[in-house]
């Protein structure tokens, strides 16, 4: 996996297939079907009424993956495109902070100790401002008892109700129901 550099304006980074490739050399290439994701792209960056014009900035200097030939190498999370126009909501996820296991984040950032050593550095030396010095801010990995992280998935409107009537109508009738994450 690589980056491209992204310094200047990328409009467009496009790899053909095996399959591509031999139909252009023949004379009959056609695209048919193509896949756009920006799985590396955290929009979180957006600086909103900034007064700016630089407000996308940080998200348009952003690094991004080059394209890759094989299925879904570098896309998990794949732009989709909906033809239906009455869809009113479209389900969301978040992380609960609400249990009081749940991880906490600090500055939209959540912390992840591989190892117990790591965990122990980080608890006993914080830097200021990082929460660190409190466990409920370090994930640890096979730590189980300790401190989770939480995501829900569903739609993020108090028009709807949070129930199993509204999960049908709005997320499973319109084919919106996430069966699995990946991370």
């Amino acid at each position: 996996m690589a980056f491209l550099d992204n310094s200047g304006d990328i409009i467009l980074d496009a790899v053909l297939t095996e399959v591509g490739r031999r139909r252009m050399a023949q004379g009959n290439f056609k695209i048919t079907k193509f896949a756009i994701g920006d799985d590396e792209i955290d929009y979180g960056l957006y600086q909103i009424n900034t007064g700016s014009a630089y407000t996308d900035l940080e998200i348009l200097q952003t690094p991004i993956f080059e394209a890759f030939t094989s299925t879904n190498a570098n896309i998990n999370y794949g732009l989709i495109s909906n033809a239906r126009t009455d869809l009113l909501y479209l389900p969301v996820i978040k992380d609960n902070t609400k249990v009081s296991s749940a991880l906490l984040a600090t500055s939209s950032m959540y912390h992840l100790a591989v190892n117990t050593e790591t965990y122990n550095k980080l608890v006993a030396s914080p830097s200021p401002g990082t929460g660190f010095a409190d466990p409920d801010y370090i994930l640890q990995s096979n730590m189980a008892s300790r401190t989770k992280l939480i995501f829900e998935s569903g739609i993020d409107n108090s028009d709807v109700a949070g129930d199993a009537s509204s999960r049908a109508s709005y997320i499973i009738s319109n084919n919106l129901l996430d069966n699995n994450f990946r991370v």
